[in-house]
This record gives structure tokens, C-alpha cells and sequence, in this order.
């Protein structure tokens, strides 16, 4: 399938955020095509956006100003279920705290399921529940990582 390809550092360039026109050309895009963003740095919160979104991304540094972020759908999003956030290869604290950002990206009644490496501690749940989360330890333990459902 044809990439869609959005170089957003003409904008940069200009001095203008380049988020509304990457949204815009996301409209355009199809289930399954992979989407490449040509970007003047690492841009994580678009990445935390996205993954809401059921994406997953990967982010390749090909000089100064020149990063390179291909998002493409999860296998979930493909099959019409709700979104993964995987942080199974990050500390827990990180992790969670990172679950937190995505939580702030989700729309008002959505849902995403999140794989970490271990069981979250009682301190870390409080860090989702404070950022408005409704978390459901889904007791899914199995040599994979940990799955919570989090709304």
C-alpha cells in the first residue's frame, strides 16, 4: 500500500505549528496505509496522540532537523477492536506515567488497553486515577506483560 507522506518542517521553517495541516492530511488516510511524518525533531506528543488513535510508530534520526516518524495502524485497530498502548519494555513508574499523557489525549468516553511488563503498585494506580482514569486491572497475567483497561 502507498505511503502517505507529510513533511511538516516547511512549516517549522515558517514559524507556523504544523499540527492542524498533519490532522488534516490524516483525514485522508486509509485503513491499514502507513503514515510518514518528515519532522525537525521527535515529536512525542503528536506520537501520544496517535497511539490513542491505534497507532503504533517508529522513529528513525536521519540528521539535524531530519527525523523521520512512520505511524501505522495496530493489529487491533485493523480489526476494529480498542486501542493498545504497549510499554511493556519501560519501567513500570515510566510507564504508567507515560499512560497518564496518553489518558489526556483520549476522546471523553474512550477507551484503550495498555500491556506493561508487571503489575502496576497501588501508588502507581493512584498516578492514572488522579489524571481522571478509570483503571480495570483486567488479572490477564501472563508471560506477554500485564493488561490493564483503562477508560
Amino acid at each position: 500500500m502507498e505511503l502517505l507522506v507529510f513533511d511538516s518542517r516547511p512549516y517549522q521553517h515558517e514559524g507556523r505549528e504544523p499540527f492542524a495541516y498533519i490532522m488534516k492530511a490524516l483525514e485522508g488516510l486509509k485503513d491499514g496505509q502507513p503514515f510518514v511524518l518528515i519532522n525537525t525533531f521527535d515529536p512525542r506528543p503528536l506520537e501520544s496522540v496517535m497511539e490513542v488513535r491505534a497507532f503504533n510508530f517508529t522513529v528513525e534520526t536521519k540528521g539535524p532537523e531530519h527525523v523521520v516518524v512512520t505511524f501505522t495502524q495496530t493489529p487491533e485497530a485493523l480489526r476494529g477492536q480498542t486501542p493498545l498502548v504497549d510499554r511493556r519494555g519501560r519501567p513500570i513508574e515510566n510507564a504508567v506515567f507515560q499512560l497518564a499523557g496518553v489518558l489526556r489525549r483520549l476522546r471523553i468516553g474512550g477507551t484503550c488497553n495498555a500491556w506493561l511488563n508487571e503489575e502496576p503498585s497501588a501508588r502507581a494506580l493512584n498516578v492514572l486515577k488522579t489524571a481522571g482514569a478509570v483503571v480495570v486491572n483486567d488479572d490477564h497475567w501472563t508471560a506477554e506483560g500485564y493488561h490493564l483497561s483503562i477508560r
